[in-house]
């Protein structure tokens, strides 16, 4: 009987102490934190990045510009990882190289290219000229300091952040469908693939989701992965823009306060929004327009993420690798000399460049190059000190521009790959644009490696890391598509991809070290700096700097749009001293409290030079208020800050200014 009794209780014992060491692991199994910093550029004068336009300069504010950072740790082993969505058009390794310095100096030996996940948001509405490659910076008029530290310190903050601030806590993983917000803009491509009928859809319609939250419960945030470019708005904007992906984190983090957001983006390379086209089959482009599919978009990735979030159930197991090599691509078989081709000049539909005899489709054999094309051609070579040489590599790409001994860094070569395992996911984290068909393919070689070492998803982050261009199937790359013409290292990039993958995989699996490439030597100090400073602010003797120029009416109704107009500055002197441009305030229990900031979709800021012959020289902000249907009636107010620079001591002064007030009826509030 005793030893009946014996055995019970140890049974007992056993199964308590499994059962709570289970409900432990699950409550927190990791160490999570997570971080958001601003990350905006100059928003007036600075040529953006994404359609490759120099005309395409900065005007004003739509929303903000944002890093998202979330920090991962294994208790136990003290790994860790930290994953980052930049609201940027491109990712380039002269960014991760600067964060990883500053972090360095912040936290030795806790970060390292390894463990650390740069990604961009692709939105093609925010200033450029942060790479250290000379062909990304020739349409943003040469490399930006200012905005490359801003950048730079801003994910640095985020990541820091979330860091100081990690708290014991579980991830939940879960997938679905979005469907009918995107659509695949080049089905000459597409089509030509031998297996594009095992597929329902064109493009890649999984919204595949993280949750984190902490181990009492409380929501930390998500990190979504869905395939779609960010192009709602147009190559005719002038507003910096977080476009789709970053309303899409606007409209979760206000559903969800005091969580973080980041909507990260996937196989995408041939994935367009569903913009309006006109009757020539080109894309209507009007700021109304953009600002309607922003939000459309956003809003439908937003829907589908808290459709997860709220039915997340599934959580990952205690396990985080990472792994990373550097591939110099024309020294790996079937590489070739880092080349663009003349379809790429084209432009996709997003926003076509309209070169007359440049069109999509152009193939070696096929389509002869107008002489006073390969006239502009060559000059745009002889600046660049590129050339057009290895087109039998190539084939069947006409070569535009290719790197040479002249400039070995015009276009990147060696390239960052990182793999990263965390319990159940894979994370394939890819320096480029990557297809619909070719994503397919590279995460079916990932999962077919790791699924024996439990992994069950791969996601496909691309824009990771550094940028290189896009990757198409053999199949697409034949078609020379806007895709295939910026697919940088010939026909069988994506089977060097699928391989380094394979290695990756297999490293992990094996648990070993995988041999790593040298890292090539940033290049930000020897890179032409872009101007950057400002004139000092002119005003006329009657006025200060925030005088209002424009007042509201007296009364407004919900649904109506307020504008005002003040005396101000150049922005840029505000750059690093300010993170908000304007408030709406409420007046309320005696004081007045602000209820809406240049970040919000509601409000829009431009500068616009004065046009009176008294001052030419003076600028003046224009500010948008659209009042939202639920708005609470009462008396509002709007205020506009800034810092003027003196022509005399050039000194920055601070300045505000405010509007009369004015009330607003709503008969629902």
């Amino acid at each position: 009987m005793l030893n009946r009794l014996t055995i019970a209780l140890c049974i007992m014992f056993i199964f308590y102490t499994s059962t709570f060491a289970a409900k432990t692991d699950a409550l927190s199994n990791f160490k999570i934190g997570a971080s958001i910093s601003d990350i905006t550029g100059s928003p007036l004068g600075r040529p953006m990045l994404g359609y490759g336009s120099p005309t395409q300069t900065t005007l004003g504010i739509h929303t903000r510009l944002h890093a998202r950072a979330f920090v991962i740790e294994d208790p136990v082993s003290e790994k860790r990882l930290a994953l980052v969505v930049a609201d940027l058009g491109l990712m380039f390794d002269s960014v991760k190289t600067e964060v990883l310095k500053k972090l360095n100096i912040l936290f030795p030996d806790k970060f390292s290219d390894d463990n650390l996940l740069l990604s961009a948001t692709h939105t093609h509405a925010g200033p450029g000229g942060f790479s250290h490659h000379d062909i990304f910076n020739v349409s943003t008029l040469g490399f930006d300091f200012k905005n490359f530290e801003i950048i730079t310190e801003g994910i640095t903050q985020s990541i820091a952040n979330a860091y100081r601030y990690m708290q014991p806590g579980k991830i939940f993983i879960t997938q679905g469908e979005l469907l009918g917000v995107s659509r695949n803009r080049s089905l000459t491509a597409y089509y030509a693939n031998s297996d594009w009928q095992n597929f329902e859809h064109t493009v890649d319609q999984t919204s595949l989701l993280l949750k984190f939250q902490s181990e009492l419960g409380k929501d930390i945030g998500i990190f979504n992965w869905f395939s779609v470019h960010a192009t709602c708005m147009s190559n005719q904007n002038r507003l910096i823009s977080s476009d789709n992906k970053g309303r899409a984190a606007e409209w979760f983090e206000r559903e969800f306060p005091d969580t973080v957001a980041a909507f990260a983006n996937s196989n995408e390379g041939d994935v367009s929004p569903l913009f309006d086209i006109d009757k020539d089959g080109k894309r209507k482009k009007d700021l109304d327009l953009d600002l309607k599919l922003v939000e459309e978009n956003g809003f439908q990735q937003f829907l589908k993420a808290k459709e997860l979030f709220e039915n997340a159930r599934q959580t990952l197991s205690q396990r985080i690798e990472s792994r990373l090599v550097w591939v110099h691509m024309p020294w790996v078989t079937k590489g070739c000399t880092a080349a663009m081709g003349y379809s790429f000049a084209a432009g996709a539909e997003d926003g076509t460049s309209d070169v007359p005899g440049i069109f999509e489709g152009m193939r070696s054999g096929e389509t002869t190059v107008a002489p006073p094309l390969e006239g502009i051609a060559f000059f745009l070579r002889l600046i660049l000190g590129g050339s057009n040489e290895g087109d039998k590599c190539h084939y069947p790409k006409i070569i535009l521009v290719s790197t040479s001994q002249d400039n070995p860094d015009l276009l990147p070569e060696t390239i960052p790959f990182q793999l990263v395992v965390i319990g159940e996911l894979a994370i394939a984290a890819v320096p480029s644009e990557i297809t619909t068909m070719a994503g397919r393919r590279l995460k079916k070689t990932v999962l077919d490696e790791l699924g024996s070492f439990g992994v069950t998803k791969v996601a496909l982050s691309t824009l990771t890391n550094d940028y290189s261009g896009y990757v198409t199937t053999f199949e697409e790359y034949d078609r020379q598509q806007y895709e295939g013409g910026f697919t940088l290292y010939g026909p069988h990039t994506l089977e060097i991809y699928q391989q380094v993958f394979f290695e990756l995989a297999k490293s992990i699996k094996e648990n070993r070290s995988i041999f790593i490439h040298p890292k090539r030597a940033p290049r930000v100090a020897s890179l032409r700096d872009y101007e950057s400073k400002s004139w000092w602010d002119e005003k006329q003797s009657s006025e200060r700097f925030g005088s209002a120029l424009r007042q509201p009416r007296t009364e407004y109704q919900a649904g109506e749009t307020v504008t005002v107009e003040f005396r101000s500055s150049h922005p840029k002197n505000s750059l690093g001293r300010l993170n908000n441009f304007l408030t709406v305030e409420f007046f309320q229990d005696g004081n007045w409290q602000p209820v809406f900031f240049d970040q919000d979709k509601e409000t829009k800021i431009m500068w616009i030079n004065d046009s009176r012959s008294e001052c030419r020289g003076c600028l003046k902000s224009k500010i948008i208020w659209n009042i939202p249907a639920n708005v609470l009636s009462g008396i509002y107010r709007i205020r506009h800050f800034g810092y003027w620079k003196s022509a005399n001591s050039k000194k920055l002064n601070s300045f505000e200014g405010q509007t009369r007030a004015f009330t607003v009826s709503n008969p629902k509030f």
